[in-house]
């Protein structure tokens, strides 16, 4: 994918957070990643409504690079959903 990419922590299960340090472009995909130490498995888990939509960059009034911070302790469950 040719971007930077951070480590932000470990979640729960132990999985190593790793995610880009900027925006992937003007309504491209946004993904983060997980490296699963024991098993050595990596999951790419796409984050949909951050940046992937024209409507997104134009209502935050986004421009040229934006740089990204990411809280890998603060989860929403989807059971609920």
């Amino acid at each position: 994918m040719g971007q930077r990419m951070i480590s932000q922590g470990t979640n729960k299960a132990g999985e190593i957070i790793f995610s880009p340090t900027t925006l992937p472009g003007r309504a491209k995909p946004f993904y983060v990643f997980y490296f699963n130490p024991d098993t050595k498995s990596t999951r790419r888990v796409r984050i949909h409504g951050v940046a992937d939509t024209e409507e997104f960059w134009s209502r935050y009034g986004l421009t040229g690079i934006c740089c990204v911070s990411f809280s890998p302790q603060h989860n929403d469950s989807i059971a609920f959903l």
